[in-house]
């Protein structure tokens, strides 16, 4: 699954692969995550009486380190108060921009569970017709 994900897809199944639950992910800020030598730790549900800990692999902080910077080579401010993991953009409107019609837009966090949800259904998807893509090729040998 890990290898069919683009970089956004990434750093969310890094984040899930902590044990954390799905509606933690959404509430998640820079500010969150540090790095322990190699390894991460993220605090989930940040100054609830829930908060706790999770701690994130050598490849996870890196694949979360490549989605920052993925961000910011798009002209995207990174604040600590900023989404970890944030919405879906257009690489050339990541940072505050301007619509035709005059409204500014900001980064926004993930929207709710269903947000992780959408991304994590499409990449089973992607697997699928990757899979599907595989098994015609095998069959049209034979």
């Amino acid at each position: 699954m890990y290898q069919f994900a683009d970089i956004r897809q990434k750093a969310v199944l890094v984040c899930m692969m902590t044990g954390m639950r799905v509606g933690g992910v959404k509430d998640l800020k820079v500010k969150h995550l540090r790095r322990i030598e190699d390894w991460g730790s993220v605090t989930v549900y940040s100054d609830t009486m829930q908060e706790y800990d999770a701690f994130v692999t050598p490849q996870g902080f890196k694949d979360i380190a490549d989605y920052l910077e993925y961000r910011k080579r798009n002209d995207e401010t990174i604040s600590p108060e900023f989404p970890l993991i944030r919405n879906e953009f257009q690489p050339q409107k990541a940072g505050e921009w301007t619509d035709p019609r005059g409204n500014t837009h900001y980064p926004e966090q993930i929207r709710a569970s269903t947000g992780i949800s959408e991304i994590v259904t499409s990449l089973v998807r992607k697997i699928i017709c990757s899979i599907r893509s595989l098994c015609c090729r095998f069959h049209s040998i034979f």
